[in-house]
C-alpha cells in the first residue's frame, strides 16, 4: 500500500510518479547521478519492483533505454538532472520518434525563479525535444494546491502516449525547489490525499487506458482482395516489423500468395528461414538487369522501409501499378512516392482478414525465375568466401549468421554492418532476432542501444558495428557489466568510414581521406582491459569463427576486434557483386 507520510511534497510527488508507473507495468528505469533529479531518484530506490541500470552518459543512457523497448516492447524510463543532461538524450529521442519506439523521459528541471537568472546548470527545458515527442507536459513544483489524481492522471496519460500508435518518446518536465534530499523526519499527506484514496487502496493505475485495433473496413479490404487474387506478377515486401504476431501472420500469408518475397534484415524472417518463396538475396538479384528491369503490376509492402538502397532505385525505376503499404501507424514513409494505397491497420489482423478472401495462387510468373537466382546467389557467395582464408567484412556477417545461437539476439549498426548482414547473411542459419537503430540511421549510441536490446530481450547477444561507431560510445562500454546477458561485441576496425569508399565522393580523392574516411590508428584491445572485457583479435576467418564461439561458450561480455583495410574491402565487394551479376547473367 502506498505510505501516505513522506519527507517532503517532493518526495511524496515523486513517489505518486514512480509508482503509477509500475502500477503500468513499467518497471524499468535508467538513472544518470545528479543533484535535481534526487526526489526521482530516492523514489525508484525505494520501489523493491523498480530495476534499475545506473549510466553516467545520458546520451548512453537513452540508447540503452531505446534499445531496452526495441527487445522487450515495452518503454523505459530515463530520469537525469537538469541542463545538459536532459539535452543528451535528444539524439535517442529522434531515433525513437523517428522510429516509432516507446520512451519516458523524466527530466529534472530549476523552479521559474532561477530561469533565465543565469543560475547554475539551467537552461530553457521547455517543450526541449521540439516535435519529436508524442507528448510533453511541464509539471510545477510541488504544491498542495494541485491535486494527487492529476500527477497521476499524468502518468497515464504519458504510459497511453507513449505506447499507442505511432509509439514515440513522451516527457514530463519536473521542477524540483530545495530541499531535495529525503529525510528521516515524515510528515502525514493523508488530508491531501484524500482524493486519490481509491487509488491508495488499490493496487491499479488511476486511470485505466484500453488499447485498440485499427483495422480496415471490409469494402475497402474486399477490393484489395479482389486485386490480389488478380494479380499475376506480384511481389511482396516485408520491413521491420515490431512483434511475432505480425511475422507470423505475414508469412501465413506469403505461402498463400505464392508471391516472391523481399524479406529486410529487421522483418524476423531473413534468418533462420529458408522459405520457397522468400527471395533471401534480392538486393544482389537487382545487380542485374533481369531483375532490376522487371515491371511488377502489383507490391504488397508491410512495416519499415527496407534497409536495401538498390530496392529504392529498383522503385524509382520501375513504379508498380499498384503498390500497397500496409503499417500501424499514420506516418508517410515513402520516400520514393510510390505507394498507390495507404493502409493504417494492426497488420497481424489484417493479414488474417485477406487470408480468408484469397484464393490460392498456384503459380506466379517471376516466382520460379527468383527463386532459381536466389540459390545461385548463395552458392557464389559460399564458393567466393568459401575460397578465401582471410577475413573480410561479408565474411564476418556469414559466420555470425550461422553460428550465432539460435535463443540470442542480434544487433547491428549502421552503415556497412547492417548491409552486410542483409546482402550476405545465410538465410539457413538460426532463427535470431535482429534488429539496428535505422530511424535517423546515425552510429551514435550504438553500444548503448545493442547492451539495452540484450537486457531487454533478457537473452545473451551479439552486436556488430563499425571502428567509428565503436569511438562514439565508448563510454557505454561500462553498461556491458550491468546487463543481465553477455553481449559479445564484433567491432570491424577498418581504419575509418568503410561506408563512404561506396559513395561517388571516393573518386574525389583529394578530399575523401581527410574530410571522409577520418583515418585513425587506435585498437581497442586496452579499452577493453579498462572495461575488464574478455578481448580477441582473429586474424583469419577461421580464427573468427573459433574465437566467436569461444566468446558465447564463455558466458561473458567480450570485445572481438576484426581489422580490415577499406581498399581491400571495397576490392573485395566488388568482386563478389561481379561474380552474383554473372551468374545471374548465365541463367
Amino acid at each position: 500500500m502506498f505510505n501516505q507520510k513522506s519527507s517532503s511534497l517532493n518526495a511524496l510527488w515523486a513517489q505518486l510518479i514512480i509508482q503509477e508507473l509500475l502500477r503500468n507495468q513499467i518497471n524499468q528505469f535508467v538513472l544518470s547521478p545528479g543533484s535535481r533529479c534526487t526526489p526521482l531518484t530516492a523514489a525508484v530506490a525505494a520501489e523493491k519492483q523498480a530495476a534499475s541500470i545506473i549510466h553516467f552518459d545520458e546520451r548512453g543512457a537513452a540508447y540503452f533505454a531505446l534499445g531496452y523497448a526495441r527487445s522487450s516492447g515495452r518503454p523505459a524510463v530515463l530520469v537525469c538532472t537538469s541542463g545538459t543532461a536532459a539535452a543528451n538524450y535528444y539524439p535517442a529521442v529522434v531515433e525513437a520518434s523517428m522510429d516509432m519506439i516507446p520512451l519516458i523521459l523524466l527530466t529534472a528541471d530549476r523552479p521559474p525563479e532561477l530561469l533565465a537568472s543565469g543560475a547554475n546548470q539551467t537552461i530553457d527545458q521547455v517543450n526541449l525535444y521540439g516535435s519529436y515527442v508524442r507528448f510533453h507536459f511541464e509539471l510545477p513544483c510541488p504544491d498542495e494546491q494541485v491535486a494527487p489524481e492529476s500527477i497521476l492522471t499524468l502518468v497515464d496519460q504519458a504510459v497511453y502516449r507513449t505506447m499507442r500508435s505511432p509509439a514515440g518518446p513522451v516527457h514530463i518536465n519536473c521542477m524540483f525547489r530545495e530541499p531535495l534530499a529525503p529525510s528521516p523526519l515524515a510528515k502525514d499527506f493523508s488530508q491531501y490525499l484524500t482524493g486519490a484514496q481509491r487509488w491508495i487502496n488499490g493496487d491499479k493505475p488511476f486511470t485505466a487506458y484500453e488499447p485498440s485495433i485499427n483495422t480496415i473496413k471490409d469494402g475497402s479490404i474486399e477490393q484489395i482482395a479482389k486485386l490480389v487474387n488478380e494479380t499475376t506478377n506480384g511481389l511482396l515486401v516485408i520491413g521491420s516489423l515490431s512483434s511475432d504476431a505480425d511475422r507470423e501472420a505475414a508469412h501465413r500469408l506469403s505461402q498463400t500468395l505464392n508471391w516472391p518475397v523481399f524479406v529486410d534484415i529487421r522483418s524476423g524472417l531473413r534468418l533462420g528461414l529458408k522459405d520457397i518463396n522468400i527471395i533471401s538475396y534480392f538486393d544482389q538479384l537487382l545487380l542485374s538487369e533481369k531483375f532490376s528491369t522487371i515491371k511488377l503490376s502489383t507490391i504488397v509492402h508491410f512495416g519499415g522501409i527496407p534497409t536495401s538502397k538498390r530496392f529504392e532505385l529498383f522503385l524509382q525505376q520501375n513504379q508498380p501499378e499498384h503498390y500497397i503499404h500496409v503499417a500501424e501507424h499514420p506516418l508517410r514513409h515513402d520516400p520514393n512516392h510510390s505507394i498507390t494505397t495507404r493502409i493504417e491497420s494492426n497488420i497481424s489482423q489484417f493479414c488474417k482478414t485477406l487470408l480468408g478472401l484469397l484464393n490460392i495462387h498456384e503459380e506466379n510468373i517471376y516466382l520460379n525465375k527468383y527463386k532459381k537466382a536466389d540459390n545461385a546467389v548463395g552458392e557464389v557467395i559460399d564458393k567466393h568466401l568459401g575460397d578465401d582464408p582471410a577475413i573480410s567484412e561479408p565474411a564476418v556477417a556469414r559466420i555470425v549468421s550461422t553460428h550465432i545461437p539460435q535463443d540470442n539476439c542480434l544487433f547491428l549498426g549502421n552503415s556497412m554492418p547492417v548491409r552486410d548482414m542483409d546482402m550476405y547473411a545465410d538465410p539457413a542459419g538460426p532463427k535470431v532476432s535482429a534488429t539496428a537503430n535505422r530511424g535517423a540511421s546515425g552510429i551514435d549510441g550504438n553500444i548503448a542501444a545493442a547492451a539495452g536490446f540484450v537486457h531487454g530481450a533478457q537473452t545473451p547477444g551479439t552486436a556488430v558495428i563499425g571502428d567509428l561507431a565503436c569511438l562514439h560510445d565508448l563510454n557505454s562500454l561500462a553498461l556491458l557489466n550491468q546487463i543481465s546477458n553477455p553481449l559479445t561485441l564484433i567491432v570491424i576496425n577498418n581504419k575509418g568510414g568503410g561506408i563512404f569508399s561506396f559513395l561517388p565522393v571516393y573518386e574525389c580523392r583529394e578530399i575523401f581521406e581527410p574530410f571522409f574516411a577520418t583515418p585513425h590508428n587506435l585498437t581497442f584491445e586496452k579499452i577493453a582491459a579498462t572495461f575488464k572485457l574478455d578481448y580477441y583479435q582473429p586474424e583469419s576467418k577461421d580464427a573468427f569463427a573459433s574465437d566467436y564461439k569461444t566468446s558465447l561458450n564463455s558466458k561473458r561480455s567480450a570485445v572481438i576486434e576484426i581489422r580490415t583495410d577499406r581498399q581491400e574491402n571495397l576490392t573485395f565487394h566488388k568482386l563478389l557483386q561481379e561474380k552474383i551479376k554473372s551468374a545471374i547473367d548465365k541463367l
